[in-house]
């Protein structure tokens, strides 16, 4: 066996993991306010979080910048979802980042979050 056989069959093995590794996002953040004018699309967004029970459905939440009901932007946990995010009380008047798809939901931005890694706490 050539000595340089199990290095080279060892990098062919690993070479496809390093083409679909995902870069981290060039893009900043941006801010509640802007959430309205990006429907539809996949994006990071920053703010002071208030968390809350959904009145009407079942689910929990996040407001930025902002109270219920004059929030400019929330992510919304689906009570189904809120065992994969960890004491949510913890990130209230903390600033986060919410990643996801923007939609609308009664006229006002959101994004719908069923996995922890949408949420992160920046400070």
């Amino acid at each position: 066996m050539h000595k340089y056989l199990p290095s080279a069959l060892l990098l062919a093995a690993l070479a496809p993991t390093v083409a679909f590794a995902q870069p981290a996002s060039p893009f900043p953040p941006i801010t509640p306010e802007q959430a309205r004018s990006n429907e539809g699309d996949n994006v990071v967004i920053e703010g002071i979080a208030r968390v809350h029970a959904a009145e009407r459905r079942l689910g929990w939440y996040i407001d930025l910048n902002g109270t219920w009901p004059s929030s400019p932007f929330a992510g919304y946990i689906p009570d189904e979802n809120k065992s994969q995010f960890s004491n949510l009380s913890m990130i209230n008047g903390k600033t986060v980042d919410i990643t996801g798809v923007v939609q609308f939901r009664n006229g006002k931005p959101i994004i719908k979050m069923t996995d922890a890694h949408q949420l992160r706490l920046v400070r």
